[in-house]
C-alpha cells in the first residue's frame, strides 16, 4: 500500500500538483491540463460549492449534460 492510498481526491490532487506540477493530468481533443492547473480548478469549484453552503465531508454530484452532435 502506498502512502497515497489513504488520501481524499483533494489531498491526491493537492500532492500530485506538488509533486509533479507541469506534468499532464488532463487531455482531451488536443487541450491539456497539468496538476498544478487542474488542482487550481478544483480549488474555484471547492470554493464555489462552499459559497452554497456545502462543507467538508458533504457528498456531492457531478453532472454535466454534453450536447449531442449533430
Amino acid at each position: 500500500m502506498s502512502a497515497t492510498d489513504k488520501l481524499t481526491f483533494d489531498e491526491l490532487m493537492r500532492h500530485w500538483a506538488e509533486e509533479k506540477p507541469d506534468t499532464v493530468a488532463l487531455e482531451r481533443d488536443g487541450n491539456a491540463l497539468t496538476f498544478s492547473e487542474l488542482e487550481l480548478r478544483l480549488r474555484k469549484i471547492v470554493a464555489m460549492l462552499g459559497a452554497h453552503g456545502v462543507a467538508k465531508g458533504d457528498r456531492i454530484a457531478w453532472l454535466r449534460i454534453r450536447p449531442c452532435p449533430a
